[in-house]
């Protein structure tokens, strides 16, 4: 077991009980209270394990658990204690689960939904996570935003062609297109 270091930490302990599998995450989680004779199990809970065409609905999605939140902190913001805090991560929330809609439909339209099938859109994921650490100041392994011929851009979903690697040829694209060609 694997104690997150997220959670509430005065109250309640999170953790992760399985070792990642599907896809690289865990998929059992606990959340114990805090107590000084020993933490005091609360809940289990179980995420979909595997895809659901393959392995049928075993567990929670997240878009449940973003269900919930944004239930939980409208009726906050609906109360007495409504607040900045709250209606930014209700926000958030919001965001989050158009995120995971919007992956669904990509998924759904490329008749891969539901499938261990790799989304195409997402190939180059990695390397723009490390862009955007490189942005901040992070430390990243050198490499670059490179879509190949045929692969999606990662921000726009424009669809490269040879002509366009390895830039997004869209000037909308925060990876812009690459120069005009010059005649010689």
């Amino acid at each position: 077991m694997r104690e997150l270091l997220t959670g509430s930490a005065i109250h309640t302990t999170v953790a992760a009980v399985d070792e990642p599998s599907h896809g690289g995450a865990c998929h059992h989680y606990r959340i114990f209270k805090s107590n000084p004779d020993g933490p005091d199990l609360l809940r289990e809970i179980y995420f979909q394990n595997g895809p659901v065409k393959e392995h049928g609905v075993n567990g929670i999605h997240h878009e449940d658990l973003l269900c919930i939140l944004i239930d939980r902190f409208e009726g906050f913001q609906r109360g007495e204690y409504a607040c900045m805090e709250n209606q930014l991560t209700l926000t958030y929330l919001h965001g989050a689960l158009s995120r995971l809609k919007d992956r669904t439909q990509r998924r759904q339209a490329a008749g891969i939904e539901g499938t261990s099938a790799k989304d195409p859109m997402c190939a180059n994921a990695q390397a723009k996570a490390d862009e955007q650490k490189a942005v901040r100041g992070e430390a990243v392994e050198e490499k670059a935003y490179t879509p190949t011929a045929g692969e999606g851009c990662f921000d726009c979903d424009h669809q490269t062609t040879l002509d366009d690697a390895p830039h997004c040829p869209l000037v909308e694209c925060e990876f812009k297109s690459k120069p005009e060609k010059t005649e010689s």
